[in-house]
């Protein structure tokens, strides 16, 4: 557990979440390693408020050396010093209480909530803790919670969930140097979505002046997270000189920003499906592993602020480097438990 300053009061928070056997809660593959939970599952665990150990300030508040003492008569010698205990840390509150919220926030500065409660951990008093000494410990859950939106980092918008430990001053003490602190826990959330009734087959055609026509077949159109893309690339007419084929996903976000849009494209992978001139009639097999990238589902309009798509791209190159291009939508899903899941 990573111990942070909790606010003003001069004490450190740490916390512990849990599942419901009280094991560790499992974390994402991000950076950060945040507590990963699916959909209303409860959040529960443990808050342990502490004091630092500080070192002394300067050399003169270290402790003597036997050099450094002089006796003062014949039985100094046999003096022990005395060394007297830490004195705690105390924060006077009026309640410490636990909130989580649920936010959008894109980088235009606009900060949309779209979930906010809280708990309460503690009534008014005070938080006191000795440096080196036992923590105080304080367990939380919130229930049956629904969080609808997933958590989210893109290039113009996140969505996050925070829980916010907080605990003031009583109004007396307002006047007094830290009137409140406060900390910020992040955890991530999932949403598994059921398989598509009707997944029909994804055709895409692609051709040009009776020189040239392709068609890449898929047996789907939306895919979960970790399927196998699957398909062919038939060559119907070939009348040009080929330099080169690939196929590309590329990731679209959306975000409304006044009576405007901010869209921002993100490359995925970039396959080669052939180096070299095709023939006529020639088949070529496609197999590419989803989870071998960072995706997310699609999302189609987030709490009104945002929308995330995946376009794949056909890209032929011919041998005076002439690019064509052919795009088609694609859908993703975040399969249900017992299948692998993989989170940006």
């Amino acid at each position: 557990m990573l111990r942070a300053a909790f606010g003003s009061s001069g004490l450190e928070v740490a916390a512990e979440f849990t599942t419901l056997t009280g094991e560790p809660q499992s974390t994402t593959t991000s950076p950060n390693r945040l507590p990963l939970y699916i959909g209303d599952e409860d959040i529960r665990g443990m808050l342990y408020i502490t004091a630092p150990l500080s070192a002394p300030a300067s050399a003169a508040e270290a402790e003597p050396t036997s050099a450094d003492i002089e006796p003062s008569d014949e039985h100094a010698t046999d003096a022990v010093a005395a060394t007297a205990p830490p004195a705690a840390v105390q924060f006077v509150h009026d309640g410490l209480t636990l909130e989580l919220e649920g936010v959008v926030t894109t980088t235009t500065g606009d900060r949309i909530v779209f979930l906010s409660t809280c708990v309460k951990l503690a009534r008014a008093g005070t938080l006191a803790a000795v440096p080196g000494g036992d923590p105080l410990v304080f367990g939380f859950q919130i229930n049956n919670l629904d969080k609808p939106h997933e958590s989210y980092v893109g290039s113009n918008v996140t969505v996050a969930y925070l829980l916010r430990l907080v605990a003031s001053k009583p109004r007396k003490l307002l006047g007094s140097a830290g009137a409140r602190a406060k900390h910020e826990f992040s955890i991530w959330v999932a949403n598994y979505q059921v398989p598509p009734e009707r997944n029909p087959p994804l055709v895409i055609e692609f051709g040009f002046d009776d020189v040239l026509k392709v068609e890449l077949e898929y047996a789907q159109s939306k895919f979960a997270l970790d399927d196998v893309l699957v398909g062919r690339l038939y060559f119907e007419t070939v009348r040009i000189a080929i330099d080169s084929i690939a196929l590309s996903l590329v990731r679209v976000e959306s975000v409304v920003h006044g009576p405007g849009t901010l869209r921002k494209s993100r490359p995925i992978f970039y396959h080669e499906i052939t180096d070299g001139a095709p023939v006529h009639g020639e088949a070529v097999p496609i197999r590419i592993f989803l989870d071998d990238f960072p995706l997310t589902p699609t999302y189609k309009n987030i709490h009104n602020v945002f929308s995330v798509k995946y376009v794949l791209n056909i890209i032929v190159v011919d041998d005076a480097d002439r690019r064509y291009f052919k795009q088609q939508e694609i859908v993703l899903w975040r399969p249900p438990p017992g299948d692998l899941i993989e989170l940006e």
